[in-house]
């Protein structure tokens, strides 16, 4: 099975030129994680919400007047239309990314291809990507302990880590307050 038979065609997008406040409440409105960032019909960029926290409230960014070009990832991943779902998986695995842009020769977008889309036709490619997108099976197997608290031995099993301890304040306030 190709990625042209299973991609999203409907996809939203933005420009560089688009404010960080827009491409949020598009993300929020659609629940997505992720737009594509086109140039004239190209694609130039990827904007996630990581990128959005990361680079801009982290660094103190004006989400009204920021541009999407000042946060987005400009080195995108992307796959083909023609290319065969075991391949995308491929690459969603070694990028560790959960999506990605499908593009035509002429770096057109035509479409995105996402995990779920992946988990819908092809189980094994899904199971394939997600295993190697996550971390490794000996951290999995160890989180619920660092998360109660418990000491964890290190990664050559020689002497106990030290203790991790896990704190999240609901709701969530800043430092300043705000």
């Amino acid at each position: 099975m190709l990625v042209g038979d299973v991609m999203s065609r409907v996809v939203v997008k933005v420009s560089p030129l688009t404010t960080i406040d827009h491409a949020a409440r598009l993300m929020l409105h659609h629940n997505i994680g992720s737009v594509p960032v086109l140039e004239s019909g190209r694609l130039v960029g990827i904007l996630t919400d990581r990128d959005i926290v990361i680079r801009g409230i982290a660094e103190n960014k004006d989400s009204i007047f920021s541009r999407v070009s000042d946060l987005m990832t400009r080195i995108v991943y992307s796959c083909s239309p023609n290319d065969d779902l075991l391949l995308a998986a491929e690459k969603l695995a070694r990028y560790q990314v959960r999506r990605l842009p499908v593009i035509d020769d002429d770096s057109r977008l035509v479409g995105m291809l996402a995990l779920a889309d992946l988990a819908s036709n092809d189980r094994d490619a899904a199971i394939f990507a997600l295993s190697e997108i996550c971390e490794s099976e000996a951290f999995l197997e160890e989180t619920p302990a660092v998360l109660q608290g418990a000491s964890r031995k290190s990664a050559v099993g020689e002497k106990p880590a030290a203790r991790s301890k896990l704190r999240v304040r609901f709701p969530y306030t800043s430092p300043g307050g705000r």
